[in-house]
């Protein structure tokens, strides 16, 4: 009997202050899911975590999803998913 693929929502949007210390435990989590089959994915919706996700280059990784169930049903926030389609920067160029 094969496990059923890992899931994984965090949820960070009561999150007041992140530095780049919370990257490796995600990026572990990540690579655990993703070669198990299974996906993780982020809820942030304020500017710290997402400054940490968009200048260490992760926002492609860890787009953001307003609350657990657009997370559960992989819609991204509207910002970050212009930028994570079109490849624009910080500043939108």
């Amino acid at each position: 009997m094969r496990a059923a693929s890992p899931v994984v929502i965090v949820d960070l949007s009561a999150v007041t202050f992140a530095d780049c210390s919370i990257l490796p435990p995600l990026c572990e989590a990540w690579s655990d899911c993703h070669a198990r089959g299974g996906w993780i994915r982020v809820v942030h919706d304020n500017h710290t975590v997402g400054l940490v996700f968009r200048c260490t280059g992760m926002l492609g990784r860890f787009p953001a999803h307003a609350n657990a169930q657009d997370a559960w049903e992989g819609r991204t926030s509207g910002a970050t998913a212009y930028r994570t389609r079109t490849g624009a920067g910080i500043d939108g160029r």
